[in-house]
């Protein structure tokens, strides 16, 4: 009785919390987190606030308090609540804030904790996010290690988070130039991604591989294979980050001086900018797409249009409070243009300022642009000093470049070449020596621009992580809700039951006082029949498998299972009591412990392993 009274109090008071929490705004819960000595009040409290916090509106306030959380959830031993709001946190913190050090200690404090929990989706998030922190701080070889191991964690069931650890370990080897390899992982991720039906990261990964050819040089062959991409996309009449496509596009034939395909591709970015449906920074975009239309007339000397493209690229352009990479494209249009038009001074002061942000950001091809642009300001103002100062710098980063990228493509096609070798592919492997060799007739060329692609592809990079972050939150919250809807049924189930039992106790009562034969002959009728119907079962079987969705199909390999073994399997998965399962099933708990023997034996199980176990095989 007191068991079953603390219980009942127990259960009262999550319901009144739960009241609370769905009425009380962040600063009251902050109120009680700052006033109580009560511990277990101050966690509850904490654990509605970070999930009540905007972390992207205030992620100072929301890291301080997610770390005080984090260590009153290791005192109560609820490691997988302390493991997952660490992995949340971790974006505000590394992003955000700027304290990729914070953000380490915060996941190795709760890593220690990993092996008491028994959650593969929540352990592999620890190192999927350590690799993107290492990532971040651009220590690759430590990225591509915990990528590696998030994968090694990862099941069947985390196919996505599987999917998204080898894409971003592809992104790490693409850092550290080791391009075979780097394509490798995209090749795998494009697949698991198709596999799941993921159109939009199935071309995200598919222009991670196309960059490949693009970093080596090989502009045809990047313009063939991103072609073919915008073909496939047009095809089936998807639109998002075509705009992006087509722009990146025009950078390529800029760089083998076919003007009049470069501008039909911005032009069609400029189509294209209000079709992607995924945004994540659509007036980044805007402001992008229409500076590199302002430049590209610059370059052609109509600087009418010119004009035209960069007012509209300013009014999007000065509502960044920050210098983004999209605010600097229109920074350094705005600079290019004010010296074509003579203002001197005016495009100075805003290329020194651009040129202060790229080397802080070590963009650079940005920043050879920049200097050759100083170095044209001062060559016309008759300041031979300094121009002299600009063309040096550009000219020393130029010829670094120029060595970086031979030795890259050489290493690249050394490394094909052997793969090749050994799988006995020389015709595949003559065909990238001749992409080679048509490339070196505009070596020259492409020195002056082939980083801009880069600095691009950063940028994409962190948009994607930060969309990805936003899905697998998504995902979390959906199977919470399948989860309490599960729960739900359940007990609706076991009430049934309950009112099954009393029904029972009446037509005994109603025996006792000689009831008509018929009337107690329908009454026995309905009391014996099965608590869980067909209709109940099919309900109950489609809230079970939202929640484990594999869990049946994998108990049904090299297993003949019935109907009723089915119905036991997926209550012992509930962690139900025998009690509780033959309250659902009609029985007696004696019959459920016989026939969980009799499957236990069917199965050839030890009398130790759960029956369940069948479906991690």
């Amino acid at each position: 009785m007191v068991l079953r009274k603390n219980k009942v109090l127990s259960i009262l008071f999550f319901i009144i919390c739960t009241t609370f929490c769905a009425q009380t705004s962040p600063e009251d819960y902050i109120k009680v987190i700052e006033s109580t000595v009560d511990d277990d009040l101050k966690y509850k409290a904490l654990d509605s606030l970070i999930f009540a916090l905007k972390w992207d509106e205030n992620p100072k306030q929301y890291a301080n308090y997610t770390e005080v959380y984090i260590d009153l959830a290791i005192e109560r031993n609820n490691f997988k609540d302390a493991i997952h709001a660490a992995t949340f946190a971790f974006s505000a913190i590394n992003n955000q804030l700027g304290e990729p050090a914070r953000a380490l200690k915060m996941l190795n404090k709760v890593e220690a904790y990993k092996d008491q929990v028994d959650d593969t989706e929540v352990v592999g998030t620890i190192y999927l996010k350590k690799g993107g922190a290492y990532y971040n701080g651009k220590d690759f070889s430590k990225a591509v290690v915990n990528y590696t191991k998030a994968t090694e964690i990862f099941t069947a069931q985390d196919s996505i988070f599987e999917a998204d650890a080898i894409f971003f370990r592809g992104q790490a080897q693409f850092a550290m130039g080791n391009y075979v390899d780097a394509v490798n992982d995209f090749d795998v991720a494009y697949q698991f991604y198709e596999n799941l039906g993921d159109e939009q990261y199935m071309f995200y990964t598919k222009a991670n591989i196309i960059s490949a050819y693009g970093i080596n040089g090989f502009h045809s062959k990047t313009i063939e294979e991103r072609n073919k991409l915008i073909d496939k996309k047009l095809s089936i009449n998807y639109h998002d980050g075509l705009a992006v496509d087509y722009y990146n596009q025009s950078i390529n034939y800029g760089r083998v001086n076919d003007l009049e395909a470069q501008e039909a591709c911005l032009l069609k970015a400029l189509k294209y900018l209000d079709s992607n449906k995924n945004h994540h920074n659509p007036e980044g975009e805007f402001v992008m797409v229409h500076s590199a239309l302002a430049s590209f007339y610059m370059k052609t000397e109509d600087l009418d249009k010119a004009k035209t493209y960069l007012d509209k690229a300013e009014t999007k352009a000065m509502a960044f409070k920050e210098m983004t990479f999209f605010k600097l494209a229109f920074v350094e249009a705005k600079a290019k243009y004010l010296f074509l038009t003579g203002d001197l001074e005016a495009s100075e002061q805003l290329a020194l300022r651009a040129l202060e942000q790229t080397e802080t950001w070590k963009r650079t091809s940005l920043i050879i642009y920049l200097n050759t642009l100083l170095y044209e300001i001062n060559t016309a103002k008759g300041s031979y000093k300094d121009a002299l100062k600009y063309f040096e710098a550009k000219t020393k980063i130029q010829d670094s470049i120029f060595s970086k990228e031979k030795t890259n493509a050489f290493s690249y096609y050394q490394t094909l070449y052997e793969t090749e070798r050994k799988e006995k592919e020389i015709a595949t492997q003559d065909a990238n020596i001749k992409i080679l060799e048509q490339e070196k007739s505009i070596e020259q060329e492409k020195t002056r621009t082939l980083i801009i692609l880069l600095a691009f592809l950063i940028a994409v990079t962190v948009g994607v992580i930060y969309v990805f972050k936003q899905r697998a939150r998504q995902l979390k919250e959906t199977l919470v809700f399948h989860k309490k809807e599960l729960t739900a049924y359940t007990k609706e189930l076991l009430k049934k039951s309950r009112e099954h039992d009393i029904l029972k106790d009446e037509l005994m009562a109603l025996k006792k006082e000689q009831l008509d034969d018929n009337k107690l002959e329908k009454l026995q009728d309905l009391i014996s029949s099965k608590i869980l119907t067909t209709e109940d079962w099919k309900e109950f079987k489609l809230k079970f498998e939202k929640v484990y969705p594999s869990f049946l199909i994998k108990a049904r390999l090299n297993n003949e299972l019935t109907n009723a073994d089915e119905r036991l399997l997926t209550l012992e998965k509930l962690n139900l009591k025998t009690s509780e399962i033959a309250d659902v099933l009609g029985v007696s708990s004696d019959s459920v412990i016989k026939n969980r023997y009799r499957l236990r034996k069917k199965l050839g199980l030890s009398k130790n392993t759960p029956i369940t176990e069948i479906a991690k095989a």
